[in-house]
């Protein structure tokens, strides 16, 4: 992703937070004392817990994360259909497996995942336990603020838009938000 050119106003996406770049600037590496270009950016999505978060790298390491630009309109509508679509689940959900997912920064990867827990959620023999509920939070909340921002929508609408697909995947009609679980 180097090759892309990075000005300020442009959105990343980073673990399934969104960002803006307000800051680029050439500065001294304080290890090499060679100059290298820097952005700045902060989250577009504030909340108590990140208002003051600013983050800073240099853009000759960008190809070492997962950093990436946000999803084309295009590829959120071909999210969204994967998530409306019918799945069948075969075998057994795997937690760990699914914790891996989420460090991916992939929203294809992210969104199947979401669809596995919304079935197994719905299998009233099935315990969905603590650690399921965490990881769909957590995964629905990599998906809501980037859906948000490519539809130019709150992120409460992004958040009932995904339930509102997600809930379609299982003949029995349980809601997904019961008990409060995806608060």
């Amino acid at each position: 992703m180097t090759d892309h050119k990075f000005k300020i106003g442009d959105k990343i996406v980073r673990f399934g937070r969104v960002y803006e770049i307000f800051k680029i600037s050439i500065e001294e590496n304080p290890d090499t004392g060679e100059d290298e270009e820097l952005i700045y950016f902060k989250p577009v999505y504030e909340s108590q817990a990140n208002k003051t978060l600013i983050c800073a790298i240099p853009v000759s390491n960008i190809d070492l994360t997962n950093i990436r630009l946000p999803m084309s309109e295009e590829e959120c509508d071909n999210l969204l259909d994967l998530l409306d679509s019918k799945y069948e689940m075969k075998g057994r959900f795997n937690t760990r497996l699914a914790k891996e997912v989420l460090k991916t920064n992939e929203p294809e990867k992210i969104a199947m995942m979401l669809k596995k827990l919304a079935i197994v959620k719905r299998d009233p023999d099935v315990n969905f336990t603590y650690t399921k509920k965490t990881v769909f939070r957590q995964g629905l909340k990599r998906l809501q603020e980037e859906v948000a921002l490519v539809k130019g929508i709150s992120l409460e609408e992004a958040r009932k838009k995904l339930i509102k697909m997600l809930q379609s995947q299982a003949a029995q009609s349980l809601p997904l938000d019961e008990d409060g679980d995806l608060d």
